[in-house]
């Protein structure tokens, strides 16, 4: 698997800055500690980096993103740490920010209610989440030993102790990447939150 992270990682490693990046640093304090989960290529951690953000960025493979550090020199010492790991295992208590851009549904149905436990109950209150979640009309649908989807209303559920600052719903067409580098048309389902944690 490291092998395909590290194949897309290089594909998507001049890409912009995500829209759910963007949108979170309108409601989160000034030098926050970001956890970044699933960091990829490390393309919003660098941005949350460069607004003044301290960055915990943690995937189970780092060498693109190790990479891309390294050619700043010292710019990111300081405001960058990674961790090569499986971010369902990490103890992640030290940031205030939790982010994940298209990392937490990779994770089989059957595993998934109890990893989502373990992270959500290190988001401290007063917290923040801006997670990407796939929906019910992905076409990874029929997929469920590698992906979890939910429904709107699921999600809802499961963040009845949250805020919800913004909650938006996509379906589009666009490319994946097969674990053999192929590049393929996908419809995507997702749905974006950022809620704080009230209780």
């Amino acid at each position: 698997m490291t092998n395909h992270d590290n194949e897309y990682q290089k594909e998507t490693k001049n890409k912009p800055v995500s829209e759910l990046a963007l949108k979170v640093l309108k409601y989160i304090p000034e030098k926050s500690s970001i956890i970044d989960l699933g960091a990829g290529a490390g393309n919003d951690t660098i941005y949350f980096a460069d607004n003044g953000h301290n960055v915990i960025a943690i995937d189970r493979e780092t060498s693109v993103l190790s990479e891309n550090l390294e050619g700043f020199g010292d710019k990111y010492r300081s405001k960058i740490k990674v961790i090569r790991d499986d971010f369902y295992h990490v103890n992640l208590q030290s940031g205030n920010v939790f982010f994940a851009n298209y990392s937490l549904p990779f994770c089989g149905s059957d595993n998934f209610d109890e990893k989502w436990s373990r992270i959500e109950s290190q988001v401290q209150v007063g917290g923040y989440i801006s997670f990407v979640f796939f929906g019910l009309n992905d076409d990874w649908k029929n997929s469920t030993d590698k992906f979890t989807l939910h429904s709107k209303e699921n999600i809802l559920s499961m963040l009845k102790n949250y805020e919800i600052l913004e909650l938006e719903e996509k379906e589009f067409d666009g490319k994946s990447m097969r674990p053999n580098g192929e590049i393929i048309n996908k419809h995507w389902h997702v749905i974006e939150v950022i809620a704080k944690k009230e209780n």
